[in-house]
């Protein structure tokens, strides 16, 4: 992940490649690499690849439970349609991580989801409801009195 924070994308998913293999070659399930590949993919601007991967730990998430995971990939396939200029399939993903995201009370979850979510109000044209979610999110900042900028 050090390649995929530094942008250098096509290392990342090299890296990713090989751990893939490593992975599959000692039986291991390889569940949290596609989150890791969607990352990746995403970076170097290849939305359908980034879309598959997402979708897959999505799958691999509800099957088997993982919720952070579940809330982590939805948010992500939510910006990937973002960055497609596609607010209104970008809020279907971005509406169940926001409501898992409450369901697990996890504030920093919840932060995530609702700036994305009002981006995409923005990219709707709805001002109002961006104001709205934006001010939700400084209800959450303000009730887990989290440090604001």
């Amino acid at each position: 992940m050090a390649y995929y924070n530094f942008g250098e994308y096509e290392r990342a998913l090299e890296c990713i490649e090989r751990s893939l293999q490593i992975y599959l070659s000692i039986g291991n399930r390889p569940d949290i690499l596609f989150i890791h590949r969607g990352l990746a993919h995403h970076g170097l601007g290849h939305y359908e690849q980034a879309k598959a991967f997402y979708g897959q730990e999505i799958e691999t998430a509800r099957q088997s439970g993982q919720l952070l995971e579940l809330v982590h990939s939805l948010r992500a396939l939510g910006q990937v349609y973002l960055d497609l200029k596609q607010p209104d399939q970008a809020l279907v993903p971005l509406e169940e991580a926001l409501k898992l995201a409450h369901e697990m009370a996890s504030p920093s979850l919840i932060l995530l989801c609702l700036t994305t979510k009002a981006r995409a109000h923005l990219q709707r044209n709805q001002s109002v409801e961006a104001l709205k979610t934006s001010q939700e999110a400084v209800g959450i900042l303000e009730a887990y009195d989290c440090p604001g900028d």
